[in-house]
């Protein structure tokens, strides 16, 4: 079965426009019972909503590559 590949790139800037005006808080603990508040930011949440996109049409993640000034990454589907 053939199968295509494609990939984009997600500047980092689109994120950052997503973050003004909100910082949200996370309370975490590590396993030798060390808890803190951090902050986490919502721009992985925007990029998870692009991967669901993109599973909709069919399109599978492959590859993600984290890089100084985006993110990468490649996807896959069977041909049809």
């Amino acid at each position: 079965m053939a199968v295509e590949y494609r990939f984009e790139f997600y500047p980092y800037g689109i994120f950052k426009e997503e973050m003004v005006g909100e910082h949200r808080k996370i309370f975490s603990c590590k396993a030798e019972k060390e808890c803190r508040v951090e902050d986490v930011h919502p721009e992985f949440s925007h990029l998870v909503e692009m991967f669901q996109d993109r599973d909709e049409a069919g399109w599978e993640v492959a590859q993600i590559f984290f890089q100084e000034n985006g993110v990468l990454v490649f996807y896959k589907r069977r041909k049809e």
